[in-house]
């Protein structure tokens, strides 16, 4: 059996990392290939199994992109033909269109949903118009969040959903936090989204003993920082291994979790950060506008704040804060009842991706 990951970006995003440990896990290191494309000249820590597509047009010009893919595409095809993949796993919707053009006949085509094809009319609709097309050429689509499959209906073949759930080796509870007083809101994750951050920043700069600590690094950490160097009761702590991540769930009262509803897909999607915040049993604070938000408020499993209100976010912050003993107790029972319609983990959530891959090799159990 083999298998191709195409992903047009190194090194790939750590859910499609899930994806190739997963995979090698089950069935062995000899079982699969990635295909990516090395956009901004970085150093190449990957080797093994890792076929890299060298040409430097960076990210954010879309036209730069555009030109690049077309020399992606002839490498794509050439490597496809050569390797004889029996699954294609096409990472994001841009990955979809390319390996259908040039796919095998015989290679089945997975189509990992990561986001949809988003941007003003009418690029918006030419690239839907291409993705309908590629999903002719579909057997699978795979989604990261529950809220892209009804955007689907249409497509009659295999669809798994598989939420980006925590690893089993990270399920291990954590110790309660000790209150000293301080209510502590943390972000975890790529530093961005200034305007948001700085709403909540001012949002609580007149709360008493409300801190907000940022873990993390990205493009726009020092834009940030600077931002932050005005309030007091802000600290930028800089990035933090995955393994971090329970330790500075352990220290957190409250998880900001919020993202500008304007884009689409923020709209629909799930960030890691909603499934850890049900995990470890600390509340997140998650956008109004959203299908996430929507449910959160819904089931009274997290706060939901409009991200583009200073005052919103206080008032909901301060009542939180009065009501802390209170509200947390009910936001956690609401958590244990939620927790217990869903797989426990990543593990238990990828199980029938492997049983669609096991029937179609004809290696079901």
């Amino acid at each position: 059996m083999k298998f191709i990951i195409v992903e047009p970006a190194y090194p790939i995003n750590s859910r499609t990392e899930r994806f190739y440990q997963s995979i090698v896990n089950e069935f062995g290191e000899n079982s699969i290939k990635v295909i990516c494309w090395n956009r901004d000249g970085r150093p190449l820590l990957h080797k093994m199994n890792y076929i890299v597509y060298d040409e430097i047009v960076g990210y954010g010009n879309p036209k730069a992109k555009l030109n690049g893919l077309r020399g992606f595409k002839k490498f794509l095809k050439r490597n496809l033909l050569s390797e004889h993949p029996d699954f294609i796993l096409a990472s994001h919707w841009d990955s979809l269109i390319l390996s259908a053009m040039v796919k095998p006949k015989f290679s089945k085509l997975i189509y990992e949903n990561l986001d949809m094809p988003t941007g003003h009319f009418p690029v918006r609709h030419v690239l839907r118009v291409l993705e309908k097309w590629a999903l002719g050429r579909t057997d699978c689509i795979t989604f990261a969040s529950r809220f892209f499959i009804p955007k689907y209906t249409s497509f009659k073949r295999e669809k798994l959903l598989i939420e980006n759930k925590l690893p089993k080796s990270m399920c291990s509870p954590i110790p309660e936090k000790e209150d000293n007083g301080i209510l502590r809101i943390c972000f975890l994750g790529v530093v961005r989204h200034a305007v948001i951050m700085e709403n909540l920043m001012k949002a609580i700069s007149n709360i008493e003993d409300v801190q907000f600590d940022i873990f993390g690094g990205g493009p726009f950490y020092d834009d940030i920082k600077r931002i932050a160097e005005c309030y007091s009761n802000v600290i930028m702590h800089g990035p933090y291994n995955y393994n971090d991540i329970p330790d500075i769930y352990a220290q957190a009262d409250l998880i900001w979790a919020v993202y500008p509803y304007h884009d689409y897909n923020v709209k629909l999607a799930i960030s890691n950060k909603f499934h850890e915040t049900l995990h470890f049993g600390v509340p997140g604070i998650f956008c109004k506008g959203t299908k996430l938000g929507d449910m959160v408020n819904e089931k009274k499993i997290g706060l939901v704040v409009d991200c583009d209100s200073v005052e919103d976010i206080h008032d909901v912050i301060s009542n939180y804060k009065k009501n802390k003993k209170n509200l947390s107790t009910e936001i956690n029972i609401n958590i244990t009842n939620f927790l217990a319609q869903e797989n426990s983990c990543w593990e238990d959530e990828f199980k029938p991706f492997m049983n669609y891959i096991r029937k179609n090799i004809g290696w079901e159990k």
